[in-house]
């Protein structure tokens, strides 16, 4: 097994401190994982889109404006 450093700021070394029955090592190893397996899982999906990088980007764009909207909504319904 190949070791790793990974640098946490002070704050959370404390906090980490609080709790020294966890081992932080294996929650790190599951942190990353878990986002592997996610970013892989993202990659089959692509691969097999006949989307081109336009397509995506003008989806993005859409979705992006249609949040907006929403979002814009709700501020002015709070407003009211």
């Amino acid at each position: 097994m190949v070791s790793m450093t990974l640098s946490i700021s002070d704050e959370m070394r404390k906090r980490m401190r609080k709790h020294s029955q966890i081992r932080w090592s294996e929650v790190a190893r599951a942190a990353i994982k878990q986002q592997l397996d996610d970013i892989e899982e993202l990659d089959k999906i692509a691969s097999k889109s006949r989307l081109s990088e336009q397509d995506v980007k003008e989806i993005a764009g859409m979705v992006d404006k249609e949040l907006l909207g929403h979002f814009e909504g709700l501020a002015n319904a709070a407003r009211d």
